[in-house]
């Protein structure tokens, strides 16, 4: 992600005025007595205690306040109603991957701070997008792709790899869309595709955001499974609310059609294996019937598929993200902290001058 830029404030210290320094008791100035010293110590040490004091406040507020809104500063509002561009590249070991049929499915539009709301075809389906990690972000996809496939939903397009393994959409309007990849052959490898969800805009090193985005997708050459494993995974606190159903039923979607379906419940362990499968087929987990009150994501590694229901938090009590989406538009909360911190500097500054004056 993005680079914080540091403002470093630096403090210089006065020289002692001439007559501050070792001529003072030529031009006049009376010697004070120890006594005198000793009490403007005990002042000056008490005035540092409670300066110390303060720039801790004030040290406390901006800790507190800049790591949770940095992200604030980094990023600039976009533009959703821009068009922008979107480009997918398939390439192994610098050569392109001809041939690689790609469909592009807009599943989300974006707001102008950069968050997504599922749209259109994809609008009812019970899939998070708010505070994914990586992992979560390609289990998201891998589960959208699965309903689109069940569901029939036709791709906004259609495009296949040239000689580069490039496959350009052209000009698309802003939002989060869907890449899901047919296996294609070349040279006796099968390339597979990773389904993945790429954003237009697409944000930058810099923190300014790209209408022309071009993305490389991951892909896998491993022989498809014949025996795949589907397991149940429950994020609800321990069913802390009570609303965890006492089974689900998982669709098993070969090609884009339903070809079994089985209920997993605390009987089998929430597990159940699909053998003797066509390896030739592409295969998917959907969960038929989202218990109401939580979302689902199925993210599949090798020839595990783990289908997780979350909880629905409510929208007073989101909790934070794992890793948050750019937060923009909101560059004037950073005055308040910095005006404080600017002026604990100048007071600290001011004091160290005074004692200084205290002590000559």
């Amino acid at each position: 992600m993005a680079a914080t830029r540091n403002r470093e404030l630096t403090r210089t210290r006065s020289s002692a005025l001439p007559w501050r320094g070792a001529g003072a008791e030529r031009m006049g100035a009376v010697r004070r007595g120890p006594w005198r010293v000793g009490a403007g110590r005990m002042r000056a040490a008490r005035r540092s205690s409670t300066l110390a004091a303060v720039l801790a406040v004030v040290a406390a507020v901006c800790l507190l306040w800049l790591p949770a809104r940095a992200d604030a500063i980094l990023y600039d509002r976009l533009d959703p109603e821009q068009n922008g561009t979107l480009t997918v590249s398939l390439v192994d070991d610098g050569m392109g991957v001809e041939g690689a049929e790609l469909s592009l499915y807009r599943v989300a539009d974006i707001s102008s701070d950069a968050h997504f709301t599922l749209a259109d075809d994809f609008a009812a389906y019970p899939v998070n997008l708010t505070g994914l990690d990586a992992s979560e972000w390609r289990a998201a996809a891998q589960t959208l792709s699965a309903y689109a496939a069940r569901d029939g939903i036709v791709p906004a397009a259609t495009v296949s790899t040239n000689a580069e393994g490039a496959a350009s959409f052209g000009t698309v309007s802003a939002g989060l869309y869907l890449v899901v990849a047919n296996p294609v052959e070349v040279g006796n490898v099968v390339y597979t595709a990773e389904t993945t969800l790429i954003s237009v805009p697409g944000l930058n090193d810099d923190g300014t955001w790209s209408y022309e985005v071009v993305a490389d997708a991951k892909f896998s050459t491993e022989p498809a499974p014949t025996d795949i494993v589907v397991r149940k995974v429950w994020a609800d606190d321990d069913d802390a609310a009570s609303d965890r159903p006492q089974s689900v039923t998982v669709q098993l979607v070969g090609d884009g059609l339903v070809v079994d379906e089985v209920t997993l419940s605390s009987a089998n362990g929430w597990q159940h294996e699909f053998k003797g499968l066509d390896g030739s087929v592409t295969w998917q987990i959907v969960e038929k019937d989202v218990p109401e009150g939580y979302t689902v994501s199925v993210d599949r590694e090798g020839a595990t598929f783990t289908v997780t229901n979350t909880i629905q938090t409510p929208p007073n009590e989101e909790k934070p993200p794992a890793e948050k989406l750019p937060q923009t538009g909101l560059l004037w909360w950073p005055v308040l902290p910095l005006l404080l911190c600017g002026a604990g500097l100048m007071l600290f500054g001011w004091y160290r001058r005074r004692a200084h004056r205290g002590r000559s």
